[in-house]
């Protein structure tokens, strides 16, 4: 199976409750949406087209994650991460 993920990096929360209240939060390499490709064909091949919509709330470190799981287990095959810094706002 392949999964595609947007990520982002630089990212920050204040927790308001709790035992961490008023604790500033820092966060990398967060999904931001995360989505399944389509079924491999007869040769065990995958294309996937995806578009991703960039966040009202962007960090600073965008990427797209690929992962390839082995579906009868979950193992986790393969993964390949691609920078997004200074790629256009589109």
């Amino acid at each position: 199976m392949l999964f595609i993920a947007y990520a982002d990096g630089g990212l920050s929360s204040e927790i308001r409750a709790g035992e961490n209240r008023g604790v500033r939060l820092a966060h990398e390499h967060m999904v931001r949406d995360f989505r399944r490709a389509g079924p491999p064909d007869a040769q065990g091949r995958v294309s996937a087209h995806e578009s991703f919509a960039r966040p009202r709330e962007p960090g600073v470190a965008p990427a797209v994650v690929a992962l390839v799981q082995r579906s009868s287990n979950g193992d986790v095959l393969q993964t390949a991460t691609l920078p997004l810094d200074g790629c256009g706002s589109n």
